[in-house]
């Protein structure tokens, strides 16, 4: 699958680092962890799958999200890269890391563990759900609807920032993101990377009060 990028920094460099967005986010989330980078290497923010603006598929999980990336790599004659990957992104860029690690040349995780989770995200899925089947003409009315199901407003405007006009331009806003797709995976999405190994550099980094990263995962 050929995913849609974001490219900053100087395009003669060598140094590339290549940027994963989380569950339900895209390229554009990242912007500014990228353009801070981009005064010493070329960096790439990819919209995985399924979101932004790459294209939407029934496959949903880690061996072909890994595989997406090294196809970009392929694509853009680039050897070797550093990943970066947030939540969702975290787990794609490891698993890179343990399909290929000849293509990777160092490792940054951001709030996630090579570990698989429980189910956390029921009311943010029927939230989504609602606004899937009953598409609103208002990102203000797209709040109102989802503080139904998400108490956070920060989690309800993380989540505003992925709708868009209808082609149609008549049917209201609906989700860059392929619903759909993430419902029918969502136990692929939770899910441990696999296999191989990676014995290069690798920094994870958790949030003061995230519990995505426990001292048990460590």
């Amino acid at each position: 699958m050929k995913l849609f990028s974001r490219k900053l920094g100087p395009e003669e460099s060598l140094n590339h680092v290549v940027i994963l967005h989380g569950l339900f986010a895209a390229s554009d989330n990242l912007l500014t962890l990228g353009k801070g980078l981009s005064e010493q290497f070329r960096v790439h923010l990819l919209d995985l799958r399924n979101h932004g603006q790459s294209p939407h598929s029934s496959l949903l999980d880690y061996d072909v999200m890994a595989k997406d990336v090294i196809d970009y790599l392929d694509d853009q004659n680039i050897k070797q890269a550093a990943l970066i990957g947030h939540s969702m992104g975290g787990k794609t860029a490891m698993q890179v890391a343990l399909m290929y690690p000849e293509r990777v040349e160092a490792l940054i995780v951001a709030d996630i563990a090579p570990v698989q989770y429980s189910p956390g995200h029921e009311q943010i899925l029927r939230g989504l759900a609602e606004l899937a089947e009953s598409p609103v003409g208002s990102r203000q009315a797209a709040d109102e609807a989802l503080s139904k199901w998400i108490e956070d407003w920060g989690v309800r405007q993380f989540l505003i920032k992925s709708l868009r006009r209808a082609d149609d331009g008549d049917s209201g806003l609906v989700w860059r993101f392929n619903f759909e797709a993430i419902k029918a995976n969502y136990t692929n999405i939770l899910a441990a990377p696999h296999g191989g190994r990676y014995e290069k550099n690798v920094l994870f980094i958790s949030g003061a009060r995230s519990d995505y990263i426990l001292p048990e995962h460590k």
